[in-house]
């Protein structure tokens, strides 16, 4: 069993020893934080399992398929990466990255986050289309482009911002395939993309708030006369490339399992990247390069890391990624003329990864058909399905739980 301390964890620690997080959390927040807390427990099913040759048993728990649990996520990335991979061009790829002043706009952000998070989406790519349509820059009339919203910094802080993955190919007035005519190191000015998504973001946030007697008008000031950043990263060839990385950030939340160094019952200490601090790293021109940081570590109280992490839950079923142009759901057609136009070998289909609940049912695929003693066979002799929203409620079981606290540190490996 590995000694690698988790989220989930920390969460049940926390809450069957009746230490329920302290601050001003939703509802949606603490249902959240009670299905990580309770993934990888009987609550979520199990599956148990009998060697044929020695009679060794282990049983293994479910997981609770939550988007917000970094133990969960890994199967769906997966699928996610192939699936986006499958769809891709081939075509220069640009990874973008919008950022806003949230000094000044964070305030607005969690008063209504799902608000402000459409705005993100929409800002950035109405600024977007503009440009790609400016034939100064790329004269594209269809362009296809994908983006993903993050709300966290690497010490859990609230920092909203969108990554977008834009290809370089596109459609003009005529339908026919434009390609960017500078190569993998330029396709926009980052200084007029930021201007363009400051206009189109404040445009935004100016028609809802910025009325006679609002509390958000001294924000909206302040940001307005704040500048504003968009980075442009150099193209990718493959645009795979680009779409493996952002892929390490779809379904999951905040922090990593393995960025979590120590917990003590009080305090969780944790690993993030300083990108104020470059050490000693130094470019091909010898200055310092800005791309590099020093990973260091903080600590925190629990209750504090927990808050910081509850920012993060975004609200009930909203998209944190969303298609646009030829990449959107409703144009297959373009997307596929795409293809054809760009030359794009078709791609070869990759077994899809299996969903969170049906890895009860498949122990043989990550070695469970093995008995860890004896190496004999291992069958299935017993098999209890999830609980029920409706039947069982989490509360219920962390109460359960706070008796059988003192078993709980030697429960099974649960699945992955």
């Amino acid at each position: 069993m590995s000694d690698q301390i988790t989220l989930n964890q920390i969460l049940l620690d926390q809450l069957i020893n009746g230490k329920r997080p302290a601050g001003p959390f939703s509802s949606r927040q603490m249902k959240v934080l009670e299905n990580i807390a309770l993934c990888g427990t009987a609550y979520y099913g199990f599956s148990k399992c009998t060697c044929q040759d020695c009679g060794h048993s282990e049983i293994h728990y479910g997981t609770c398929s939550d988007p917000n649990c970094p133990t969960c996520g890994g199967a769906k990335r997966r699928k996610w990466v192939s699936r986006q991979n499958e769809k891709a061009i081939a075509a220069t790829a640009w990874h973008i990255i919008f950022t806003v002043p949230d000094r000044y706009l964070n305030r607005i952000a969690l008063h209504d986050q799902r608000f402000f998070y459409n705005a993100l989406f929409k800002a950035s790519a109405k600024a977007i289309e503009k440009l790609s349509a400016d034939p100064k820059y790329f004269g594209a009339k269809k362009t296809g482009f994908f983006s993903c919203l993050h709300t966290w910094g690497s010490t859990l802080s609230f920092h909203p911002h969108i990554h977008m993955v834009f290809y370089g190919a596109g459609l003009d007035e005529a339908g026919e395939l434009v390609r960017c005519p500078y190569g993998t190191n330029f396709i926009f000015p980052a200084k007029v993309l930021a201007k363009v998504f400051k206009q189109e973001m404040m445009k935004i946030l100016r028609r809802r708030y910025e009325t006679n007697g609002s509390c958000w008008i001294w924000d909206l000031a302040d940001a307005g006369r704040a500048a504003w950043n968009v980075q442009i990263q150099k193209g990718q060839d493959n645009p795979r490339n680009a779409i493996n990385y952002l892929g390490r950030y779809v379904n999951r939340t905040a922090i990593s399992n393995s960025r979590i160094h120590g917990y003590d019952g009080k305090y969780v200490t944790f690993e993030y990247k300083d990108y104020r601090d470059h050490g000693s790293h130094k470019n091909t021109e010898g200055s310092e390069d800005r791309c590099a940081c020093v990973k260091k570590e903080m600590t925190l109280s629990a209750g504090e890391f927990i808050r910081r992490f509850a920012l993060h839950i975004p609200p009930r079923q909203f998209r944190r990624v969303r298609f646009y142009g030829f990449r959107s759901t409703a144009q297959k057609k373009t997307l596929k003329r795409m293809k054809e136009l760009t030359g794009t070998p078709d791609a070869a289909c990759e077994p899809e990864s299996p969903g969170i609940d049906e890895t009860l049912l498949k122990e043989a695929a990550d070695g469970w058909d093995r008995c860890k003693k004896c190496s004999g066979p291992m069958e299935r002799s017993g098999f209890k399905e999830r609980s029920s929203p409706r039947s069982s409620d989490p509360e219920r079981c962390l109460l359960a739980l706070r008796c059988q606290k003192a078993t709980m540190d030697n429960q099974p490996k649960t699945i992955q």
